[in-house]
């Protein structure tokens, strides 16, 4: 695979969350790929134990959210290519877009938070193109808390 330009970071921090909805999606430019490194979903105000659950999505249609900028992981790296836009990058979903697949699932504890952070093998590349999205979604609704929720990814430039 070709050597990565960048590492980035979409954050959504601290929104107060009750509803089966995406957090955070990322658009794949086209002739461009990411590779999914990590996310993570954790709150800040909840100290009764809950279950929930939260999945990762190829979207095959993007959903409409709040635009947001990827932050670069690093001073003096260039701008991420997974720009922001309504139909784009960014947070909290307002119409929900089309699942294509579900590569990882998992339940988890509120109180606790979840991780994903795959080896390189298993991690979920994204091919820019008309349907090139990824979304962290909630796949059932979680009790109400201040959710914080993060997706990092390398990008490799077309």
């Amino acid at each position: 695979m070709a050597t990565p330009s960048g590492s980035y970071t979409l954050i959504r921090q601290g929104v107060s969350t009750s509803t089966a909805i995406t957090v955070n999606q990322v658009l794949a430019p086209a002739l461009a790929a990411i590779e999914i490194t990590r996310a993570e979903v954790t709150q800040d105000n909840v100290t009764t134990t809950g279950q929930t659950r939260i999945q990762l999505n190829r979207l095959s249609t993007a959903c409409t959210v709040t635009s947001t900028t990827a932050a670069p992981q690093a001073n003096g790296m260039q701008a991420s290519k997974c720009v922001g836009g309504t139909s784009a990058t960014g947070i909290t979903a307002t119409v929900e877009g089309t699942i294509a697949a579900t590569p990882w699932s998992g339940g988890f504890n509120v109180v606790n938070g979840t991780l994903y952070l795959p080896v390189p093998e298993q991690r979920l590349l994204v091919v820019g193109s008309a349907a090139g999205f990824v979304g962290l979604k909630f796949a059932t609704a979680p009790a109400a808390a201040q959710f914080t929720s993060t997706v990092e990814w390398l990008e490799f430039a077309g």
